[in-house]
């Protein structure tokens, strides 16, 4: 049976998936704390939410994922609001048409898609009540397949290509969900990786526009709404059947393993040691 008036922590809680994300999981009577890029809107979202009710369950904290200094302000914030969390969805993601850097000097891609999710987490793991429903869920995408992570340059701006970029900041986040659920087995707190399907959302829709048109008909072919993403990331943060299951991939609905990639255990200590280092935080 899955518990009720969880704690949950989602990142993109606006728009798109994560929003459908949020809505799922206050009408299941969870609470929730999202991030929210524009403070106005986020504050909309949760009013719509909760309805006038006495009892509001969504509450939105502003935060720029790609700024390390916002994220450490969230995370303070989310300190301030509740003593305890059962799970975090390190949901936000983008998928960058032009090179682009973060305030910290990061290209946008790895910013928001990993080294946010990565500060953010260990920022928030003091703050997790340990037990079967302490869960930390990272989005990623069958993309993470065609990542060749080269440390040398992951993160650098002069490195940036449209997929490959996109491709690595998920690789780096298996890489990263693995190396986690090693770290924090005797904690009774389960990391999960989740690919929730190819998902129409404004980031997708606008990169399959950019397709040639006979790429752009197959691709259509395989879109799923929102909705159906979003209860796949829904059951990967509750379903008791991933109890005690930390490290798994799962691919939409299925249990299955990742790239070959993952497996280089040198390379995933070596990423996890440059990411420490890039946020600020002790390896």
């Amino acid at each position: 049976m899955k518990e009720k008036n969880l704690m949950v922590v989602v990142t993109g809680g606006v728009s798109g998936m994560g929003r459908k994300v949020v809505d799922m999981l206050v009408a299941q009577r969870h609470n929730v704390i999202f991030s929210a890029r524009d403070a106005a809107l986020g504050e909309d979202v949760a009013r719509t939410l909760n309805g006038g009710s006495h009892v509001p369950r969504a509450h939105s904290i502003p935060c720029d994922l790609s700024s390390f200094a916002s994220i450490r302000e969230f995370a303070n914030e989310i300190s301030r609001r509740t003593s305890s969390i059962d799970i975090l969805i390190n949901n936000a993601g983008v998928m960058e048409h032009e090179a682009k850097e973060s305030v910290d000097g990061i290209e946008l891609d790895a910013a928001v898609n990993y080294f946010a999710p990565f500060l953010l987490t260990h920022l928030l793991l003091s703050l997790f009540r340990r037990g079967p429903s302490a869960r930390i869920v990272n989005v990623t995408s069958t993309m993470h397949r065609e990542g060749h992570l080269d440390l040398a340059s992951f993160g650098d701006i002069s490195s940036f290509n449209r997929y490959r970029s996109y491709a690595d900041s998920k690789l780096a986040l298996m890489f990263f969900t693995r190396s986690l659920a090693e770290k924090i087995s005797v904690d009774q707190i389960n990391a999960i990786a989740v690919h929730p399907g190819v998902i129409g959302t404004d980031m997708t829709m606008k990169n399959v526009a950019r397709m040639n048109p006979i790429a752009r008909i197959v691709f259509s072919h395989t879109i799923r709404s929102s909705k159906y993403g979003a209860q796949n990331i829904v059951d990967a943060a509750l379903s008791p059947a991933y109890n005690g299951r930390s490290g798994i991939y799962i691919e939409e609905k299925r249990v299955t393993e990742p790239s070959q990639f993952v497996l280089d255990s040198r390379l995933a200590t070596d990423l996890y040691s440059k990411s420490a280092r890039v946020v600020g935080i002790a390896a």
